[in-house]
């Protein structure tokens, strides 16, 4: 997972990918998962569904991001953080 976050939209744009080898039964998982988007104004939660093997969702903040929590719960098997 990765972020940016764009100042003249107030938005942040989430992109997230699925590394799993996929061979035989194996494929792109739909896996909703909850991000949760601390600005200066407080936490804002909100839900998506990953669903291919690399996407990029726009969602909104009010200003910058302090932090930016994919899967807040941890509810999906996952690797690694932000980069």
């Amino acid at each position: 997972m990765s972020y940016s976050y764009d100042d003249a939209k107030h938005k942040i744009l989430l992109k997230v990918k699925q590394t799993q080898k996929l061979e035989g039964k194996v494929g792109i998982f739909h896996v909703p998962a909850d991000v949760e988007i601390t600005t200066a104004a407080g936490a804002k939660t909100h839900p998506i569904t990953v669903a291919k093997a690399e996407e990029t969702f726009e969602l909104p903040a009010d200003s910058a991001p302090v932090m930016v929590l994919f899967d807040k719960g941890g509810h999906v098997l996952k690797v690694g953080g932000v980069s």
